[in-house]
């Protein structure tokens, strides 16, 4: 009977160790990660966005965003992607992800993407959203936004040729 136990336990520390550290941790479905980082409101993760009296949602701002410039957003979640040194780029094992694939991409463009971060699970569903990441191709190479209107300013940059450059702390509408 132990021998049982033993090998039982064996097995199922060796599957462990094949699984991503999300699944690990207790993870929940990339649909609730990704349909509650669609959800989010902008000045949920964003200082910048925090004094705004619009309810605007990620998923609203970005479709707006990318308009007629993006054949196709992609809803994923998971563990964070676009992660850097140091605590407040670390990222956890809970983001939404939205990939944006682009009409008419430059050869060897890196894809636009969003994450939201999200805290630890609470009872199966995602954790407070608690930042914003994005990455842009630009003419100097990929840019990570930690700012909606840094992400917002690359991506009008690139296809409005009459854009200019918003004051910092300007809501998004």
């Amino acid at each position: 009977m132990k021998t049982i136990v033993f090998l039982t336990a064996l097995i199922c520390g060796l599957l462990m160790t094949n699984l991503p550290a999300s699944a690990k941790s207790g993870s929940i479905p990339g649909k609730l990660l990704a349909d509650a980082a669609r959800s989010t409101k902008l000045k949920d993760i964003d200082i910048y966005q925090e004094d705004c009296s619009s309810g605007l949602t990620v998923g609203a701002w970005l479709t707006k965003l990318t308009g007629a410039d993006a054949a196709k957003i992609t809803w994923t979640g998971g563990a964070c992607q676009l992660k850097g040194p140091g605590p407040l780029d670390g990222g956890s094992d809970w983001c939404g992800q939205a990939t944006i694939r682009l009409k008419n991409p430059k050869p060897k463009e890196v894809t636009p993407m969003i994450e939201v971060y999200f805290e630890k699970p609470v009872k199966g569903r995602p954790g407070k959203a608690y930042a914003f990441r994005g990455i842009f191709p630009t003419a100097d190479g990929p840019d990570i936004s930690r700012f909606i209107a840094e992400f917002s300013s690359e991506w009008r940059t690139r296809f409005s040729l009459d854009y200019e450059r918003p004051e910092e702390g300007e809501c998004e509408e």
